[in-house]
């Protein structure tokens, strides 16, 4: 009886999970790049993000004189936009977030939000349980670029009460 019952609880998970991905892929069409990750530890932990907008606006920061400032002392690019998280029943803290700006040559520019760093931005990290919470991003970037991104790669790391960590990885386009 057990293990019928442990099946049938795969069984409606694997399902939920697909239906999620399934409705994650259909929400894009509204303006905003909507991604999925789930636990397979806890059906609790489900969880959306939303990247608004989809596709992510860069402005070149020019210095006088110069196509682009000089790295370190100054970053090329800026861009505006937020994360968007939906948590399902359970509440989750927002722990790190890494973007991998690309640019179409395959160099990258990373940039990386520490707990610290997104305590400071945002205060509290908490979202809670069946809520939508926005983190909005005024992003400076681009050193180690030869020219203007084209795409980015976004790594969330969340912790829920339990201690448990859960993990998304959305890739969009930037322009």
């Amino acid at each position: 009886m057990c293990l019928r019952h442990q099946a049938s609880t795969l069984s409606t998970l694997l399902l939920t999970t697909a239906l999620v991905l399934v409705t994650a892929a259909c929400d894009g069409q509204d303006g905003a790049f909507v991604g999925s990750a789930v636990s397979l530890a806890s059906p609790s932990g489900f969880f959306t993000t939303s990247l608004v907008p989809s596709t992510l606006p860069v402005q070149p920061l020019p210095l006088p004189g110069l196509p682009l400032p000089a790295c370190p002392h100054a970053t090329p690019f800026v861009s505006q936009f937020a994360l968007v998280i939906a948590p399902g029943i359970d509440d989750l803290f927002l722990h790190e977030i890494g973007f991998q700006f690309r640019d179409p040559f395959g160099r990258t520019s990373p940039l990386f939000f520490s707990d610290g760093d997104l305590t400071t931005l945002f205060g509290s990290t908490l979202i809670i349980g069946g809520r939508n919470r926005a983190f909005p991003f005024d992003a400076r970037f681009g050193c180690g670029l030869s020219a203007a991104p084209e795409s980015v790669a976004i790594s969330l790391l969340l912790r829920d009460k339990r201690g448990g960590m859960h993990t998304m990885h959305v890739d969009a386009r930037v322009g």
